[in-house]
């Protein structure tokens, strides 16, 4: 459609998510959605559907597949945006299920969690820490970021001397 000038709506994308989930290509269909979610057009609430999302998700299991921590980030990097407890609950399964968080799954979650939740955030740095995680140039300047947007918060400060002191 781009190559003779017309840009995908909602309905063109929401139709391809749907017919690829049909069509058991979770992998497109997650690759899409991160397409679509990464470009312009953001998903509308009918491509955004978490619980939808969540469906095919547990569709994988029941396939017997394992999730990457690709998959497992993307999910996290969705549900974040308005069903955090669920980005929580998703992270937590990761270990239930033996698939170890990167700096890029802690880091899409970090700062959902700075806006509102500050403490529960460093809670989990310490836990990315005490899983041998270590920060990487992201995860500092998403603490020096909401820092400054909230004021210099002694216990954000003290996690990037920790950072500091790591790398």
């Amino acid at each position: 459609m781009q190559i003779i000038g017309q840009l995908p709506n909602h309905f063109t994308y929401n139709t391809l998510l749907n017919g690829l989930c049909k069509n058991h290509q979770l992998d497109e269909a997650i690759a899409l959605f991160k397409a679509i979610d990464d470009g312009p057009l953001k998903p509308d609430i009918v491509g955004h559907n978490a619980d939808n999302a969540k469906g095919v998700f547990t569709g994988i299991f029941q396939r017997g597949i394992q999730p990457s921590v690709h998959t497992y980030t993307i999910m996290i990097g969705g549900l974040r945006r308005g069903l955090l407890d669920d980005a929580i609950d998703m992270l937590q399964e990761m270990d239930k299920n033996k698939c170890s968080p990167n700096n890029c799954t802690y880091n899409t979650l970090i700062p959902a969690l700075l806006k509102n939740k500050t403490s529960q955030a460093l809670k989990l740095i310490d836990a990315m820490l005490n899983k041998g995680v270590s920060p990487n140039s992201s995860t500092v300047a998403l603490l020096l970021d909401r820092s400054s947007i909230n004021g210099y918060s002694g216990s954000i400060l003290e996690k990037f001397c920790k950072f500091s002191s790591t790398s």
